[in-house]
């Protein structure tokens, strides 16, 4: 956690201990423990292993004739080894270039992904 994060974190936990009138010091410490084990549960349930799952046809992107999926990947990208937009090719079972129409790395090249549709904040409510 960044120490800006953390600052962020214990100004949270202090007006919401003031608001349930609950001690600081016993709020913040839970506050605080209960952020960082989310973040963690977040991070392990938004990003998959290639190795055991493939992304999946969901919504608008359900293309009968050429169905290709966004998502953030780490891997060994033809721009290096490291984190890019691609496309799952649900037909070609391969990865496309971030414009969607060439080929990019064949599925192993990829260590780990996650829907693009996962990492957009929640507009509602």
């Amino acid at each position: 956690m960044t120490e800006q994060t953390e600052q962020q974190v214990r100004n949270k936990a202090k007006s919401m201990c003031k608001a349930w009138g609950i001690s600081e010091k016993n709020c913040q410490e839970s506050y605080m423990l209960g952020y960082v084990q989310g973040a963690f549960k977040y991070r392990s349930l938004v990003w998959h292993d290639m190795k055991s799952e493939e992304p999946q046809t969901y919504g608008e992107f359900e293309n009968k004739h050429y169905p290709q999926i966004p998502c953030l990947v780490y891997g060994h990208l033809s721009t290096g080894i490291g984190y890019g937009i691609r496309y799952w090719n649900v037909t070609e079972k391969c990865w496309d270039d971030e414009e969607c129409d060439d080929y990019e790395c064949d599925k192993n090249a990829v260590e780990k992904w996650c829907y693009l549709d996962d990492l957009r904040p929640n507009t509602e409510g």
